[in-house]
């Protein structure tokens, strides 16, 4: 069976960065490319938040390569 994924069509919210619980692009070139970290910048404060990685990131990138290869 597999996993529920709960899709969600919105612009992420910078505010919001601290309770994400993965986070990735997508792309024609890049195919799924996890984000691990994000650097904010507010006026002359500069930080980096890592974001955590789901298990489920590399199970996407796998199925989508066999998808591909079919």
């Amino acid at each position: 069976m597999e996993p529920a994924i709960t899709v969600e069509r919105s612009c992420p919210q910078l505010a919001d960065i601290h309770s994400w619980s993965s986070a990735f692009l997508t792309s024609t070139s890049r195919l799924i490319l996890p984000i691990n970290r994000v650097r904010v910048v507010d006026g002359e404060n500069i930080s980096e938040v890592q974001i955590p990685q789901s298990p489920l990131i590399p199970q996407l990138q796998e199925k989508l390569l066999l998808k591909l290869q079919d």
